[in-house]
Parts: structure tokens; sequence; C-alpha cells
């Protein structure tokens, strides 16, 4: 029997049992159309993730922040000060160095009151640091820098449309506590709303520009709250090779010890990368079991058929069919089986890895319109699409078909054993 007609007789043996055949096709198709639509929206997720991140930070930046005793490799813990940004400035791969000073406060204006963060930074070398985010949509901020204080995008338009929680000029109140071993003293302050942020997208992450922000500069910072210590230094360096992060990261180790932390980007988009692709992985996992179901099912289908074509076999066998075809015979049906849900899969997740995301991006708008408010944003409205590619579509069908034969091996090597002369005489 060549191999034409071994082809020829296992696509018509399925034929006939159509029905048998088609059940068991679905269970492939739901398995191989989960692992794809979720691996392709894992890829979707982490390029949209990388991209989001990508918006908050610069590639020539790195982050220096104070270690608490409990996470530094010694006993001691050492304290930032705002002078220690001209130390890192000096540095001959350094282009610039900003400190950010922190602190928690109650915001008032307009009988809002808000629990926030004040960042105090100098507004000139930041928006050198973050020229493509840190641009001003109301206002200009960078000429009175002795008292007044800008807000981010949405902290400004906090219900997502243009109605502002106040107006530039309008003067709003700080309140933040201090405790002493015996006490603890409140005290308040008002500052002038001098300029208001474009909206960028993204929201507080290691001191970059945010939507969510409020900034003063640190000298009035520095004055206002009686510290000259600082939460962490930014360091634009000359450029982005990995050669200039690694020698200034020594540099600054050499002037800080091993008190301090050193946050690159990509240390953190390499952290989040590796959690997307577990999460991805794990997902997908979920849909292989469900493959592994629809394997079973395969051999539990092929074993119900060599059973009822044992007299068949015999009969083959008897005209001069050789045990290797009897085999190729019912291993090519698992294998039609296998290729014909992979493909009917694989067109099936790309469907609804579209329709989900299709779902995600627009369930804000719609719960909006529902809500009777449609001039509203979600603060988590994210846009992202699927990423499929040849080779992920490839991996996936061949799995597919793996697992089909995997399955149809032991059917079809019990079809190819069995003894002709019992076989004819079976009924």
């Amino acid at each position: 029997m060549k191999i034409r007609d071994i082809l020829g007789y296992s696509g018509i043996t399925l034929i006939s049992r159509k029905k048998r055949a088609m059940f068991t096709t679905i269970g492939v198709v739901v398995g191989i159309a989960a692992i794809i639509s979720l691996l392709a929206l894992g890829e979707g997720l982490e390029q949209t993730i990388n991209d989001e991140f990508d918006k908050g930070f610069s590639t020539d930046t790195i982050t220096i922040a104070k270690q608490t005793s409990i996470m530094s490799r010694t006993d001691f813990e050492v304290s930032l000060y705002i002078n220690d940004s001209s130390l890192v400035e000096n540095l001959t791969l350094v282009e610039t160095a900003v400190a950010v000073l922190q602190k928690q406060v109650y915001l008032s204006l307009n009988g809002t009151d808000v629990l926030t963060v004040v960042y105090g930074i100098n507004f000139e070398k930041y928006s050198q640091l973050y020229p493509n985010t840190f641009k001003f949509r109301n206002g200009s901020g960078l000429e009175t820098l002795n008292d007044s204080i800008i807000l981010g995008h949405d902290f400004f338009f906090p219900w997502g449309n243009e109605s502002s929680i106040g107006n530039i000029g309008d003067n709003l109140t700080l309140q933040w506590a201090e405790r002493t071993s015996s006490s603890t003293k409140i005290y308040s302050s008002s500052q002038q709303i001098s300029g208001v942020l474009e909206f960028i997208g993204t929201y507080d992450t290691f001191g970059a520009p945010s939507d969510d922000a409020i900034y003063m500069d640190i000298h009035f910072a520095e004055k206002l709250f009686k510290t000259d210590e600082c939460s962490m230094i930014l360091v634009k360096l000359t450029d982005d090779s990995n050669e200039t992060i690694s020698t200034v990261s020594l540099e600054i180790k050499e002037i800080f010890g091993e008190n301090v932390g050193i946050i690159t980007l990509q240390e953190m988009r390499g952290t989040i990368d590796t959690a997307t692709t577990i999460i991805t992985l794990f997902l997908a996992a979920i849909g292989g079991i469900s493959l592994l179901v629809a394997g079973i099912g395969i051999m539990n289908v092929m074993t119900i058929s060599v059973l009822e074509r044992t007299h068949e076999i015999g009969i083959l066998k008897a005209l001069g069919t050789k045990d290797r075809e009897i085999f190729g015979i019912f291993l090519f049906e698992s294998l039609l089986i296998g290729f014909l849900g992979s493909i009917l899969g694989v067109a099936l997740g790309i469907l609804f890895a579209f329709g989900a995301t299709n779902f995600i991006n627009h369930r804000d708008s719609a719960y909006m319109q529902l809500s009777g408010n449609e001039n509203n944003s979600s603060p988590l409205d994210i846009q992202f699409s699927p990423i499929f590619s040849f080779l992920m579509i490839i991996k996936t069908v061949l799995f597919g078909l793996c697992i089909s034969v995997f399955f149809g091996f032991i059917p079809a090597r019990k079809a190819a054993r069995l003894p002709p002369i019992d076989s004819i005489r079976y009924e």
C-alpha cells in the first residue's frame, strides 16, 4: 500500500465516522485556541506594559535610592542628602543629577481633602531629565520657583474631563505631621498653583513624571519641611550603554558604599518581563492541560475504532497489508484530527484574542455610557492588542500534532499487532 493510499484510506475512514471525528476534533480546537490566545494576549500585555513603562522613564537614567538597615548589607542606615546630587553630578559619565525630596501631605482646595505625596525637585534640571514628559499644559512653573506648586494632569482634572479642582493662581493648603519622641505636631502652609502638566499616561514610578504627582522647588521644600534629606537622586547619563551604566553604578557605590540601591531601567524592565512571562506561561499551561485532555479523547476514540474495525483489519492483513501500513493508517487518522483541530484552533484563538482585547479596550467607555457619564475616563484605562508571530503559530500547531501522534500511537500499535486470523473471526 502506497503512502497516498494510506492517506486516502485514513481520510475516507474519518469522513465515514464524521460525528465522532468532529467531537474529538473539538477538544483539540479548544486546547489550541486557549494556548494561542493566551500566549498572544500575554505578549500584547507585556508590550503594552513596556510601552507605558518607557513613557515615564528614559533609558539613559538611573535612580539612587536610600536603603533601610533591613535591606542594606550593613547594619547602618545611611541617609541621602540634597547636596549629594552634586557629588554624583561631578562624575565623568553623568550629565545631570536631580535630588528628589518626598513628603506625605494632606492637600485642601475648595473643600476637597486629598492625601498625597509632594515632590521637591529642581525644575530646570528635572525638565532636562524628562524633556518629553515634564511639559506644562497650563501656566509655566519655571518662572516662579519660590513657593508655588505644579500639579499633575490627573490631580488637576480628577474627573477625567475639563472640570478641574480649581484654577491657576488658586491657593492650595498643605498639612503634614512631624512626630517627636513626646508628641506629634501638625503643620500647615498655603501655596499657589502656578502650573499644570500635560497628560502623560503614567503614575508615580521612582520619581519619574506622573499624572497624579505634585511638585515644588526643592529648596523651598527643604525650608518648608525643615529637612535636607532626600528620598532619591535621579541621574541622567551621557548615554544608555551597559558599559556606561555599569561604570557609573560602580562609582556611585564607591561614594555611598552598599547602603544605597541603584535602580536601572534594564533591571526594572527585566523584572516586569519575567513576571509577565511567568503569568503568560502559567495561563498557556492551563490551555495545555485542556489539550492533553483532548489527547486522551483521541486515544479513547482510536481505541474504540480499533475494536470496531478488528474484522476490517483482519481482511486488510489477509489481502497482504503489512503491519506498518496498518500502523500508519491509524496513526495518520490521529494526525489528521490533530492537524485539523490545530488549524481551526489557531483561527478560533486569533478571533478570541482580538475579541477579548476589544472588550477590555472598550469596557470603560461602555460602562460610562451605561452610567450616563460619558465624559469621564478611568485611570485604569489601557489599550493593547494581541501579538501573534509566525513562530508562535508554528510551535502551537506542532504541539497539537505531537499530542495527537503521542496519544494515537498506542491504539495504532495495537491495531498493527492484531493477529490476522483472530481479527477475521472477530464479530
